[in-house]
């Protein structure tokens, strides 16, 4: 049972939040002023038809990968090191797939940040919110006078 509380509370608010953040951002509506406009159906759109396909994948992870790696580490702080590194190198990868090479080195620069501030939040709050499960030994009732 506690191993479903770790792999669904944690994935399940951090994407609802996520979810959220993006459908909410004002900052990125439009992409290289060319009226590719990001409209808030589009991504209503996008989050009504993959959204649950992203869910399953990253409550797959959590079960699957990241719970049996965290009951098994004793020494957290290697694996917030490893998460941290992790998030640097994916980060770094994803950004130069994405970026195109006539822009400047600050676009690669920004999206690199970009995604490695995303990762490293979400990643966080993740381990985080497995620390708290870990941390409540028994659901007790208190006693009553």
């Amino acid at each position: 049972m506690k191993l479903l509380i770790k792999a669904l509370i944690p994935t399940f608010i951090l994407f609802s939040v996520f979810a959220r953040i993006t459908a909410l951002d004002n900052l990125h509506r439009d992409i290289n002023g060319e009226g590719n406009a990001i409209t808030i159906q589009s991504l209503m759109f996008y989050f009504s038809y993959v959204g649950p396909l992203l869910y399953a994948v990253l409550f797959l992870t959590q079960l699957l990968i990241i719970v049996p790696v965290w009951n098994k580490l004793l020494n957290k702080r290697k694996l917030v090191l490893s998460v941290l590194g992790a998030c640097s190198l994916l980060s770094a990868a994803i950004g130069y797939i994405v970026w195109n090479p006539a822009d400047s080195y600050y676009t690669l620069l920004i999206s690199v940040a970009t995604l490695f501030g995303v990762q490293a939040i979400y990643w966080a709050l993740n381990l985080l919110m497995l620390y708290a499960i870990d941390s409540i030994k028994y659901f007790k009732p208190q006693p009553t006078i």
